[in-house]
């Protein structure tokens, strides 16, 4: 995937992916939704090759 992306799986509000999406610095557009009640997950964040301009590489261990 090219870009990093925000899926909401629980809240048709999507507040937790906004929350996640607010503190990874990326754009409201970056949030999809796919409601799925019996989701074990509320957020799931998948990373695209765009991911250094959004997670620091001080995560990242050598």
């Amino acid at each position: 995937m090219e870009k990093t992306v925000v899926v909401d799986h629980r809240d048709k509000h999507a507040f937790y992916a906004k929350v996640v999406a607010m503190d990874l610095k990326l754009s409201s557009d970056r949030i999809l939704m796919s409601i799925d009640s019996f989701s074990l997950v509320d957020v799931t964040v998948i990373v695209g090759i765009d991911y250094k301009k959004f997670i620091p590489d001080s995560i990242f261990l050598e």
